[in-house]
């Protein structure tokens, strides 16, 4: 066994991808709190989620410590790959048998794509914070922050499909939040671009939505029993 097997194997226990799921989002809140108290009382006191986009927290323009965003963001996208890659194994393990043996190609797609978009948004917080809103060349941060919703809320819509048609033994409330979710932002964005509509806070309401989806995701398959 060679030793990068021999470490997928330990990472892919649920204790350890609990403690780095529980290390991931105590970095990612920290750094993301400490980042809006700075700016708020040091840095520039204009600044507001209904007129500046999240990403200003990480710009000179508002802040004196425009590092402590970007690393929050670097090291939340590199901890998160282990948990994309449990995330796949445990949905693969969670899914009814039956399900599997009648659509084996159509499941395997699912599960490829759910494992696709989670690592794609993965790498888009690892480059909001390697190409923050002052680094912005060539767009390079936008593309990026695009990486980070659009693979995550893929991720929700898929889980959403699997979790309420595949009899997977997780809370189908969890895969009806993603599904309806991840639909309504999209049909939002696609409003908001076709009428050249300002969607700063539109970005705000859609990562706390994000991350609520996450969180009960995350509790349901980090749980010893699922439903």
């Amino acid at each position: 066994m060679t030793f990068l097997s021999t470490l997928y194997q330990k990472l892919m226990k649920r204790k350890i991808i609990k403690y780095i799921t529980l290390t991931t989002i105590a970095v990612n809140w920290f750094t993301f709190f400490l980042s809006y108290i700075i700016v708020r009382f040091f840095g520039n006191p204009m600044y507001s989620p209904l007129y500046h986009l999240i990403s200003h927290m990480a710009s000179a323009e508002f802040t004196p410590a425009p590092f402590l965003f970007d690393i929050g963001c670097i090291l939340t996208g590199i901890l998160s790959f282990p948990i994309s890659l449990y995330i796949f194994n445990n949905l693969k393990e969670k899914t009814n048998e039956e399900f599997k043996e009648e659509s084996p190609k159509s499941f395997k797609f699912v599960m490829y794509l759910i494992l696709i978009s989670g690592i794609l948004g993965d790498i888009g917080f690892i480059g909001i914070g390697l190409y923050s809103i002052d680094r912005n060349y060539w767009n390079i941060h936008f593309i990026f922050a695009g990486f980070l919703f659009v693979g995550y809320y893929l991720s929700a819509f898929l889980v959403g499909i699997l979790v309420l048609f595949s009899k997977i033994k997780i809370n189908k409330h969890i895969g009806f939040y993603g599904l309806i979710s991840s639909t309504v932002l999209f049909l939002i964005l696609a409003i908001f671009s076709f009428f050249n509509m300002e969607i700063v806070i539109f970005e705000w309401i859609s990562a706390l939505m994000l991350y609520v989806w996450l969180y009960l995701f995350l509790f349901a398959i980090l749980k010893k029993e699922n439903y």
